[in-house]
């Protein structure tokens, strides 16, 4: 299996009015990788945005650059070498018959199944052959032994049958955390994600 699928991985805690449990991710295939990371760093530094991009830092004074630059990212997207996926919650609809490792868990559990489903990773191989998929979390936010437990799960799809037909694979080393502030792509998903959750 030479082709790659690397997925940044996010997630925010914001609870609005309307929505929830956001999580998100952006997808790029390895050969493009070194392209997209090129573009989107150019086109920060002729912005002259030298330091982390976030929803947070956006001012009235920097909202025409972040525009810019997440021109730039969408298109990229329109260029099929990055797509990205949100997944939330709506408030509407109150989760029933929750037990107490639900709640416990709640914030890996929605985490998997994003990872699971968001891409549609079970349907990507039809048409280019098998992939390996790396997987890049920004730090998660608990304790060691449950991110453990919760690659533990990550790494358990590879058994799915519906993983296995489609020849997707995940090694254990390809699962990480990673810091922000050294991806330009973690960081445009940071602003699409912080966009989302802004109800």
């Amino acid at each position: 299996m030479s082709r790659e699928l690397i997925i940044y991985c996010d997630e925010s805690d914001i609870s609005g009015r309307h929505f929830s449990n956001f999580y998100g991710g952006a997808l790029v295939e390895s050969s493009d990788l070194l392209f997209v990371q090129e573009v989107l760093e150019a086109r920060k530094a002729q912005l002259n945005l030298g330091a982390e991009i976030k929803w947070q830092k956006i001012s009235e004074a920097y909202a025409e650059k972040y525009m810019s630059l997440m021109d730039t990212a969408f298109d990229l997207m329109e260029q099929n070498k990055l797509k990205m996926r949100v997944m939330f919650t709506q408030n509407y609809f109150a989760p029933k018959n929750l037990t107490d490792d639900h709640r416990e868990n709640g914030f890996f559990l929605l985490y998997y199944q994003f990872v699971k489903h968001a891409f549609g990773l079970r349907y990507s191989t039809r048409q280019r052959g098998p992939a390996n998929v790396r997987l890049m979390f920004d730090k998660l936010p608990d304790t060691h032994e449950k991110c453990a437990a919760f690659k533990g799960f990550v790494l358990g799809l590879n058994r799915s049958v519906q993983f296995r037909n489609a020849q997707i694979m995940i090694q254990p080393d390809q699962i990480s955390e990673i810091d922000s502030k050294e991806h330009v792509i973690l960081q445009c998903l940071d602003v699409v994600m912080g966009r989302c959750s802004s109800d």
